[in-house]
C-alpha cells in the first residue's frame, strides 16, 4: 500500500482522533443562540406594525387609482362638485401615503373617507342607471311566471321542448355517430 494515500492508516487515526476529541458547542454560541431568539422576539411586534403599515398603505394606492379611474369613467355622470371632493380626499390619501412617519391607523382614516365619498357617488350613478336614467328607483325584475314578449322582429331566445332520440345503429358504442 502507497504510503501517501487516503487510506492509510495513519491518516485514518488521525481522522478518528480528531472527531473524538471534539467538545460540544461552546457556551458562548448557546448564549449568542438565546440572544437571537430574544431578539427575534424583541423585533417580532416591530414587523407586524410595519407589515400593517405596508398592508394599508397598499390599500390606500389601489382605492386612490380606483377612484381617479372612476372619474375618468364616468366625468359626464359626475357632478363637478362631488368629482372635486373625491380628487381632494384621493390626493390627501397619496400625500399620507409618502409620508415616512405615517402610521396604518391614519392611513385607514384617509381610506375610510375616500371609500365613503366613491360610495356616496357610486350610489348616485347606480340610481340615475334605472330605467330611463330617471333617477328613481328602479322597477321590480318580472316574476317567474310571467310571461315575456319576444322581441321585434322574431329574434332572440326561444323556449322550446325537445327529445332526444337514439337511432340504436352504433351497437351499444358509445362516442360513434
Amino acid at each position: 500500500m502507497p504510503t501517501g494515500s487516503s487510506t492509510s492508516p495513519r491518516r485514518t487515526s488521525r481522522r478518528a482522533a480528531s472527531r473524538g476529541s471534539r467538545s460540544p458547542r461552546p457556551t458562548s454560541f448557546r448564549r449568542t443562540r438565546s440572544r437571537r431568539w430574544s431578539q427575534a422576539e424583541e423585533f417580532a411586534e416591530k414587523d407586524r406594525e410595519r407589515a400593517e403599515v405596508i398592508q394599508a398603505r397598499n390599500a390606500a394606492e389601489s382605492l386612490a387609482y380606483e377612484a381617479e379611474r372612476v372619474l375618468t369613467d364616468a366625468k359626464d355622470k359626475i357632478g363637478p362638485d362631488e368629482a372635486t371632493a373625491i380628487r381632494e380626499k384621493a390626493k390627501a390619501l397619496r400625500e399620507l401615503v409618502e409620508k415616512k412617519d405615517a402610521s396604518a391607523q391614519e392611513i385607514r382614516t384617509g381610506t375610510e373617507e375616500l371609500t365613503k365619498a366613491l360610495h356616496a357617488v357610486a350610489q348616485k350613478l347606480y340610481q340615475s342607471a334605472g330605467p330611463g336614467g330617471s333617477g328613481g328607483p328602479a322597477e321590480a325584475p318580472p316574476t317567474a311566471g310571467a310571461s315575456e314578449t319576444p322581441p321585434p322582429g322574431g329574434t332572440g331566445p326561444v323556449d322550446a321542448d325537445y327529445k332526444v332520440v337514439d337511432s340504436g345503429d352504433n351497437n351499444g358504442e358509445k362516442g360513434t355517430p
